[in-house]
C-alpha cells in the first residue's frame, strides 16, 4: 500500500493521506503518548491507519468552501474557505492533519474501530454484542440503545477530532449563516 500525501495545492494525484508517518510520530510524541514514543506500531499498520483515517475525515464531515479540483481524490485543500474568525484557509489545515493524527491513533488502538462492521437483527435493530450460553441454554442480545436501525450509529464519535474540528469553524452548519448587509 502506498500512503500518498495531498499537497496544499491539491495536486498530488491519487492522494490518500493528509500527513505522512513523520507528522504522525511526532504528533504524538509531542503528547507524549506511550505506544508511539515507544515504537510500537508497524510502519504499514501507521500508514494503513493514517488512510483510513483521512478516509473517515472526508467520508463523516462536510466542509466550507469547494474542492479545489475535480480530480482532487482528498476534500483538502478547498476554495472559499475560512475558519471560524473569517480567516482565510489555504492548503490542508493544521486541525485536519491534527485530527487525522488523532484518529490514525484510535484505529491502531483497536482495529475497526473507525469503520465499524455492525450486524442487524431481522427487526434492524444494530447489535452490540451476542452472548450464548451453551450449559445452561441461556442466549442474550445487547442492542445499541433507541428502537431503530438509525439507533446503531454507523460511524462511531471521537470527541476530541470532533470536537476540534467544530470549533474550528470548518465544518457546514445546518443553518446557512448570511454575513453582513
Amino acid at each position: 500500500m502506498a500512503l500518498t500525501v495531498q499537497d496544499d495545492n491539491g495536486s498530488v494525484a491519487n492522494a490518500n493521506a493528509y500527513i505522512d508517518v513523520a507528522f504522525f510520530n511526532t504528533y504524538h510524541s509531542d503528547r507524549n503518548v506511550t505506544d508511539v514514543v515507544d515504537g510500537n506500531f508497524e510502519l504499514l499498520d501507521v500508514q494503513g491507519a493514517i488512510v483510513l483515517a483521512s478516509d473517515y475525515l472526508d467520508s463523516r464531515y462536510s466542509y466550507v468552501g469547494e474542492r479545489r479540483s475535480s480530480l482532487q481524490t482528498t476534500e483538502w485543500p478547498r476554495f472559499d474557505a475560512v475558519d471560524r474568525d473569517d480567516y482565510v484557509v489555504f492548503g490542508v489545515p493544521t486541525i485536519i492533519k491534527e485530527a487525522c493524527a488523532d484518529l490514525a491513533l484510535a484505529e491502531l488502538k483497536q482495529a475497526g474501530s473507525l469503520f465499524p462492521d455492525i450486524t442487524f437483527d431481522s427487526t434492524g435493530q444494530g447489535i452490540k454484542r451476542i452472548k450464548n450460553k451453551l450449559d445452561v441454554l441461556e442466549n442474550e442480545i445487547e442492542y445499541f440503545g433507541g428502537n431503530s436501525p438509525q439507533s446503531a450509529q454507523k460511524s462511531p464519535i471521537f470527541y476530541q477530532a470532533d470536537w476540534r474540528l467544530k470549533r474550528s469553524g470548518l465544518l457546514l452548519s445546518r443553518r446557512r449563516l448570511v454575513r453582513g448587509g
